[in-house]
């Protein structure tokens, strides 16, 4: 024996009796129309080239972070060595 389930609210049961001719219209849930495939839009374009660029941002940073320090010059101060800081100042 088969069990039947018949809801007490008119709405439900005309939306259930209406099983196969699609969803028929509730007060309080009108029919909406069919959704379109959605396009690939401009915001999409958008939000994509904004996490490119902040990607980029952090690579760079990161490499400029990692990047070996500059050498420290050492002057020798010397007196046998002082006589020639000129010429070395001028052509090098």
């Amino acid at each position: 024996m088969t069990q039947v389930y018949l809801p007490a609210d008119p709405h439900v049961r005309r939306r259930l009796e209406g099983g196969g001719r699609g969803a028929v219209a509730s007060p309080t849930q009108p029919l909406r129309p069919a959704a379109r495939p959605r396009r690939f839009g401009v915001i999409d374009v958008t939000v994509m080239l904004a996490v490119a660029a902040a990607i980029t941002l952090l690579v760079m940073a990161a490499a400029r972070w990692t990047a070996p320090a500059t050498p420290v010059v050492h002057i020798d101060l010397s007196p046998p060595s002082c006589p020639n800081m000129p010429a070395i100042r001028c052509c090098g």
